[in-house]
């Protein structure tokens, strides 16, 4: 009885802290959805990609990976800041917020569940579904290396019911995708095992974290969320995770339940603008656990991930509609 209510509870802490926030209104933008897929026909519109960066400040909060384990060993966790990463690659990518949130998500979740495996091992996600959003796949390795591409980065759509970032409504219904690349003993490479389960909200992390207690039957939570400011620019990114390993008794999960429930009011990205270090948010989920703490890492986007096969890999992911649309609009296909 308590580990279904622990479950439960996982998958309202997940849904509680995807949350991103709204522009004000007078610095919306409406498209169409051609509109919003198209390239502007003239490249002066657009500042050098290089410029662009170049003018983003500096976020107080570092962009950190920390893994914490309780000194009973039955609970593990992990918390990231990936600030400024998901910027660069947002501002890569030209999102607007909700874009920007679907995108951030992903790759937060994929660096989340990346981070202890083996260094050319991978964790990717692929969302599929009817939105708007024309799908959003993001990638991770052991090195906690990541990349991600979001269809549709221009598209906007009006708030959802909680007045937040409708990024269920922009990824739509549909299918996940989950592929996993593992190195086996006595294998010279890495083998791909993949899966796939129905969307159940297109929040991301919701998502991910029912095919985990699904799928391999794991007790935990998984929570992501991407802030942006009134500049349309990421100024937050960040997530968490964490899971009782076998052998935890009820005492423990009642325990991580309270801890959660008390963290419900916190969102990842409400806690790095208080200043909350990857460290911090450990300390509250672990509360009372006395938490043992490993060597912080940093998360990076993959160098050099933009070679001419990718580019091709890239478009074979498309939705169909997706593809037709480029070549009758004579769109441009452009590398970040």
């Amino acid at each position: 009885m308590m580990r279904s209510v622990f479950v439960l509870s996982a998958a309202l802490a997940t849904f509680h802290a995807t949350n991103a926030f709204v522009p004000s209104l007078r610095r919306r933008y409406v498209h169409t959805r051609r509109e919003a897929t198209r390239m502007p026909s003239n490249d002066d519109e657009i500042p050098p990609l290089t410029d662009r960066l170049a003018a983003l400040p500096e976020l107080p909060i570092k962009d950190e990976m920390l893994t914490a384990l309780s000194a009973d060993g039955f609970v593990s966790a992990k918390a990231v800041v990936s600030s400024t990463l998901v910027r660069e690659l947002a501002t890569r990518q030209m999102c607007l917020p909700l874009a920007a949130a679907a995108l951030g998500r992903s790759v937060i979740c994929t660096l989340l569940l990346a981070e202890g495996l083996k260094q050319e091992e991978t964790f990717q996600v692929r969302f599929q579904g009817d939105g708007p959003l024309n799908g959003v796949l993001a990638v991770a390795n052991g090195r906690l290396e990541t990349r991600g591409f979001v269809g549709n980065p221009r598209v906007t759509l009006p708030l959802n019911a909680k007045g937040k970032l409708d990024v269920g409504g922009g990824v739509g219904k549909g299918n996940l995708f989950v592929v996993r690349a593992k190195k086996l003993p006595g294998d010279t490479g890495v083998s791909p095992y993949s899966s796939i389960t129905q969307i159940r909200s297109g929040e991301v992390p919701e998502d991910i974290n029912y095919f985990l207690s699904e799928s391999e039957q794991r007790e935990g939570a998984l929570a992501a969320g991407v802030h942006v400011n009134p500049e349309l620019e990421v100024d937050a990114a960040a997530g968490w995770t964490v899971q009782l390993l076998p052998g935890a008794s009820d005492e423990v999960a009642g325990k991580l339940m309270e801890n959660l429930e008390a963290m419900a009011g916190d969102s990842p990205t409400s806690m790095v603008l208080e200043g909350l270090t990857p460290k911090d948010v450990l300390k509250k989920i672990l509360a009372g656990m006395e938490p043992q703490f490993f060597e912080p890492r940093v998360p990076v986007r993959t160098p050099g991930c933009c070679s001419e096969e990718q580019v091709y890999r890239t478009l074979n992911l498309l939705p169909l509609r997706e593809v037709i649309q480029i070549v009758e609009l004579n769109e441009k296909v452009q590398r970040r």
